[in-house]
Formats: C-alpha cells, sequence, structure tokens
C-alpha cells in the first residue's frame, strides 16, 4: 500500500467495534432508554444525559485504544523483528513535517521520508528515533479529551488514516455529539433546547458505530509491513 494510498476498503471482523456496540446496548438498558424514552421528569432527563456522557466516554476512549494498540504493535514489531509498519512509516513522515512547520527546527530537518527506505536509514542512523516518535504521539493520545473532528485527525491520521477513508458524515457526527456532550457537562443541557429523547439520543450512537467500526477494522492494514 504506498503511502498516502486512499483506503477504499476493509474487510476483517472487528471484536473491539463489537464490544463498543455492546456496551452501547448495556449503557441503554441501565440507564432505561429506549425509543419510547421521553423527558417527562428531571428523573428521566437526567438518565438521557447520563446516557449521552457515558456514550461519549466509551467513545472516547474506543478511539483513543485502536490508537495506542497501533503504538504497541508498531514499537513491538520494530523491536523484535526490525520491520517497520505502514503506522510506523506515517508517524516518522508525519513528525518530520511538524518539525519543518517549526521555525525553530526546521533548520535542523530533514525532507520528510517518503520512502520507507529512507525511514529505515534515518532510524538505522538512530535506532531511538522511532520510540521518540511513538513516545510523543502516546503522549497526544495521553492528553486527548473527546472525539470532535480535531481529536481524530490527531489521533489517527499521524498514524495513517486518510480524510477520504472515514464514512461520510461520521465526523461531523462526532462534532455534533462533542457539542451535545458539552451541554451537559458545562451545565447548560438541562436547557429547554436541549432537552432530550431516547430515540434522538439512540439514533445518534447508532448512525456513528458504523463508521468507528470502520476504523477498527482497518488497523491491519496499517500494520503491516511497509515496502
Amino acid at each position: 500500500m504506498p503511502l498516502g494510498e486512499q483506503i477504499r476498503s476493509a474487510h476483517h471482523h472487528s471484536r473491539r467495534g463489537q464490544a463498543l456496540h455492546n456496551r452501547l446496548i448495556e449503557l441503554a438498558n441501565s440507564l432505561h432508554v429506549t425509543n419510547q424514552t421521553a423527558p417527562v421528569d428531571q428523573e428521566t432527563v437526567d438518565h438521557l444525559h447520563a446516557f449521552r456522557v457515558l456514550a461519549y466516554s466509551e467513545t472516547q476512549a474506543f478511539i483513543e485504544e485502536v490508537a495506542e494498540q497501533i503504538l504497541v504493535v508498531t514499537e513491538y514489531n520494530y523491536q523484535t523483528r526490525q520491520t517497520l509498519t505502514h503506522a510506523g512509516h506515517h508517524l516518522m513522515v508525519n513528525s518530520e513535517i511538524i518539525q519543518l512547520a517549526n521555525k525553530g527546527k526546521a533548520r535542523n530537518s530533514k525532507f520528510p521520508p517518503y520512502e520507507a527506505s529512507a525511514v529505515q536509514s534515518m532510524i538505522s542512523a538512530d535506532p531511538g528515533l522511532l520510540t521518540k516518535h511513538i513516545k510523543t504521539h502516546r503522549e497526544r493520545i495521553g492528553a486527548n479529551n473527546g472525539v470532535k473532528a480535531h481529536n481524530i485527525r490527531a489521533l489517527l491520521l499521524p498514524l495513517g488514516y486518510r480524510e477520504e477513508f472515514f464514512r461520510v458524515g461520521l465526523l461531523d457526527k462526532l462534532d455534533a455529539f462533542g457539542r451535545e456532550r458539552g451541554n451537559v457537562a458545562h451545565g447548560t443541557g438541562a436547557m429547554t433546547v436541549s432537552r432530550p429523547s431516547g430515540s434522538t439520543e439512540l439514533a445518534r450512537v447508532n448512525s456513528m458505530i458504523a463508521g468507528l467500526i470502520d476504523i477498527d477494522r482497518y488497523v491491519p492494514r496499517l500494520l503491516r509491513p511497509a515496502a
């Protein structure tokens, strides 16, 4: 798979995606959220808001786990087999591009290593370089605080995902999800204009689950050896 190739399909089963789906079902059941749930009293509204916040947290944990697994396997494969994954290649390219954008670092930076062989040469010259960039990205994961489009881009694009891969509308839906979650977290969710219902809350998560599962289904491709 050449660097930057558009992602067209992914074919393996996503256990992690199924686990997320099951967890969201469990949350809805435990909070008595169904398509018929209406905001008839404060207790019900509280349950609906709790579902929204917890579903958001589960979605965030899902994305972060995907990114972390890619880092773990990429680091392990290089340390034990000297095999560079596609994700490792992408991460190295992204790291060099970021340095070129920094006036203070650009002077001593190298041209981004678009060829996998160039990355191999860089790592051979500095064996700790890939580990360094993995550590930096792991810190980025640790500092993440949501699943809006900018969060997804920051966590996944440096690892080899491309905008063209995400299902149409997924990032917009995640942005809206973040805003709605923020309404609750910042105390404005109880306003009449934001009053939830079971059907709207469940429809939101159900509309995103397939796109989230696609993200996980693509992981094996990013963990293939770079050519």
